[in-house]
């Protein structure tokens, strides 16, 4: 990373990362909202503070209680269903992961492009995974086999040997260094 003369004021670059992950920690919300059949405001109101605060704050752990606080909101106010709002959701969680992760560093810090293009593939090969998994599960859902417990297992399992593959294909095409 390379800080900028800007002193104490984040770099354009983190800002951008930094509203990314504000707004994906709302759009979870806001595909909870839609999904569910009662929101609970209980836990979806520190859900919003969260996010503004992982925004501001991407270096901490603020951006691990979003995303435990949204898993709690999904895992109340959500059915176990395999939809879009999920696909939709999942693909926020990644969003703002990566955003966080990118935005963490000092003030005025810029990434590499180098570094930013290695890690938006890591982004689309793990969205691409999430997507097939859910297609998977959606036609296993579909074909009735045993539960929607073994649909999800049998995507969960579908996911991780992807990650697995693809971690060890660009660790040997790469050298990987971070």
């Amino acid at each position: 990373m390379n800080p900028a003369a800007s002193g104490n004021r984040p770099s354009r670059q983190q800002v951008v990362l930094r509203a990314v992950v504000t707004l994906a920690g709302w759009g979870v919300l806001g595909t909870a909202a839609l999904a569910g059949t009662q929101f609970p405001w209980l836990f979806a109101a520190p859900g919003v503070v969260l996010a503004v605060l992982a925004g501001l704050l991407p270096d901490t752990g603020v951006a691990l209680f979003l995303v435990l606080d949204l898993l709690l909101v999904w895992g109340v106010a959500v059915p176990l269903r395999i939809d879009l709002p999920l696909l939709a959701a999942a693909l926020l969680v990644l969003a703002l992961h990566l955003a966080a992760t990118l935005a963490a560093g000092p003030p005025g810090a810029v990434l590499p492009a180098s570094v930013v293009r290695r890690w938006g593939l890591r982004g689309v090969t793990l969205a691409a995974g999430t997507t097939l998994a859910w297609l998977v599960a959606r036609v296993a859902a579909g074909a009735s086999l045993t539960g929607t417990a073994a649909t999800m297992a049998a995507g969960l399992l579908l996911v991780i040997g992807w990650c697995v593959l693809l971690t060890v294909r660009l660790a040997v095409a790469g050298g990987d260094a971070g």
